[in-house]
């Protein structure tokens, strides 16, 4: 068996994300900080950021679900699928793990802001300087 991509694993996961789990973790989208604030922040360093962005945006956009566009319905469901990797209570490498233990959260995590870049810059441009929006993004190659 052929292990799956990380982009394999987003779109599987998304594709599974229904609006009512998507309103369990706008819920408790607050714990995302809570989940994050112990990573390293020099070898993470866009870690925080993206969680309190994908906090913001769960919480802002869940309600008008049924009014996106396709692309920011699909980003939707995978900053869903983030915030439930972040939230879940296992991981690739256990969190404790010193030193690489968020190295699997950060990796999904950029993973789907990337993937969703041009949604994410639309929906956070009118609320953050353009200098905060780019920190939150991995260098393109």
């Amino acid at each position: 068996m052929k292990a799956a991509t990380i982009d394999e694993y987003i779109e599987n996961a998304a594709s599974g994300i229904v609006p009512g789990e998507l309103g369990r973790l706008a819920d408790l989208s607050g714990r995302l900080w809570d989940k994050v604030v112990e990573a390293d922040p020099v070898r993470h360093p866009r870690l925080q950021a993206q969680a309190r962005i994908l906090e913001i945006l769960l919480v802002t956009y869940l309600p008008s679900q049924d009014v996106l566009l396709a692309d920011e319905r699909r980003a939707l469901a995978e900053l869903g699928v983030a915030a439930s990797y972040l939230l879940k209570g296992y991981d690739v490498i256990p969190d404790e793990v010193e030193g690489i233990g968020f190295d699997d959260d950060a990796f999904l995590i950029d993973a789907v802001f990337s993937r969703n870049r041009d949604v994410i810059e639309r929906w956070i441009s009118s609320r953050l300087e353009t200098s905060i929006s780019s920190s939150l993004f991995a260098p393109t190659r």
